[in-house]
């Protein structure tokens, strides 16, 4: 019974509470009450302007990225060197300003790639040497392992990437230390496709290393011609192409033979006289066609 009694004594004293307490309470401090509300709704508006913020330069950052085709820009390089649009320093400019820590990867990856792409099509887009635009290349593979390498993906790229530089010097011992991080059957990269494509790597390092130089398969140019070889029948002449007779430009393969603009004197025949060719007549042709033959009336049917 008591405890009923409190029970009932507590609902007393809340309804009072809220029928006579509570407007007194919102008398005396509601201003206060309101600000905090203000303060609030303005936080939590500030704060998703800043989320929608930081999602446009994301996406802006993204689309900055994807515009830079490295890529296309050695395809275009390799027949124009001054046609590349400033690749590197797109990325570069991309790198320095991103934010996004995905981003930043996928860009120093692209301008790592650039640079070894710039070594093997022996383009010069960058402004240094072979042995420069590879220490670029390596410095960048590094940055990507020291600063965004925690994602798996990214680091076995930058591996990979490291590999591809240290095989370009030369440096095999190098190159077969980066693929043994990848091929690990314990380490970082077990369970992942890294693992087979570095030991595949590693398996076919020695056959590379071995590999006879591209210089090897080059074809000789031609012997120069002699005084005595009719013009005609010379090459192009120095590598890089010559001009034909009449204006004509060669083909730009060294040693190349050309197709003549005039032939030279025909030839002559040294032989034993030939006798004349056999005679034969043709058939008289008859001058009126035959006659054509008489088809006998038809019968009309019967009963007509």
């Amino acid at each position: 019974m008591k405890a009923e009694e409190r029970h009932e004594l507590k609902e007393n004293d809340l309804m009072s509470w809220l029928r006579y307490g509570l407007p007194i309470w919102l008398k005396n401090n509601g201003s206060y009450v309101l600000l905090v509300l203000a303060l609030g709704f303005l936080g939590w508006r500030l704060w998703s302007m800043y989320e929608q913020k930081q999602a446009d330069a994301l996406e802006r950052a993204w689309t900055e990225l994807g515009a830079v085709n490295p890529r296309m820009a050695i395809f275009m390089a390799s027949a124009d060197p001054k046609s590349d649009p400033g690749t590197a320093s797109k990325l570069i400019g991309i790198i320095d300003s991103a934010d996004s820590k995905a981003v930043k990867a996928e860009a120093l990856l692209e301008l790592g790639d650039f640079y070894l792409l710039n070594v093997a099509f022996d383009n010069n887009t960058t402004g240094s040497d072979r042995r420069e635009t590879l220490s670029k290349a390596d410095a960048v593979y590094n940055r990507v392992l020291k600063e965004v390498g925690d994602d798996t993906r990214v680091a076995g790229m930058a591996y990979l990437g490291l590999a591809a530089v240290a095989e370009d010097r030369a440096d095999w011992d190098v190159a077969r230390k980066q693929y043994e991080v990848l091929a690990d059957k314990n380490g970082r990269f077990a369970g992942t496709p890294f693992n087979e494509l570095g030991a595949g790597m590693l398996a076919k390092l020695e056959d590379r290393r071995n590999a006879p130089a591209l210089a090897a398969y080059v074809v000789p140019p031609r012997p120069a011609a002699s005084s005595s070889t009719p013009e005609w029948m010379r090459p192009a002449g120095p590598p890089g192409g010559a001009a034909l007779p009449g204006g004509t430009p060669a083909m730009t393969l060294p040693g190349a033979w050309q197709l003549p603009t005039q032939m030279g004197p025909p030839a002559t025949f040294k032989g034993p006289p030939i006798g004349p060719a056999p005679s034969f007549t043709l058939p008289p042709t008859p001058t009126s066609a035959p006659a054509t033959p008489t088809l006998p009336a038809s019968e009309p049917a019967p009963g007509k």
